[in-house]
């Protein structure tokens, strides 16, 4: 079913009971080639109730941390989480991954969601800039 060149894929809308053919022109290989990775913070406005539902979402360069959290502003009823985020892709797939690492208690995790290491020059950017 699967060759090297993807032709025609069949996907099944389940909710619909209804099939339909997506054309792909890639080459298969290419969907795995040159990912590149890409970490950015994010800074989250969520409502303060048992649905913490996100209202706002502002990411910033890394560089920009202490410039962009200082001028976010939650309205009442709301809150502002910190996150630090990895992003896998690649310019023919697209993003292909994105994980988060939630800052709690002014500490970021060792690990993102899935288990990978958080390199360590995001926990000293979080330091120095608590530390202020």
């Amino acid at each position: 079913m699967f060759s090297k060149s993807l032709k025609f894929l069949k996907i099944n809308l389940v909710n619909q009971n209804k099939w339909c053919i997506l054309i792909c022109n890639c080459n298969i290989n290419q969907l795995n080639q040159n990912n590149m990775t890409h970490y950015e913070w994010v800074i989250e406005c969520y409502t303060d109730d048992e649905y913490q539902d996100i209202t706002d979402v502002n990411y910033t360069n890394t560089d920009q941390l202490d410039y962009s959290i200082d001028d976010f502003f939650a309205p009442e009823g709301h809150k502002v989480r910190l996150a630090l985020v990895r992003k896998i892709g690649n310019e023919v797939a697209g993003e292909l991954d994105r994980m988060y690492a939630y800052v709690i208690n002014d500490t970021l995790p060792v690990t993102f969601e899935d288990g990978v290491t958080i390199p360590k020059k995001y926990h000293k950017a979080l330091s120095k800039f608590i530390n202020k």
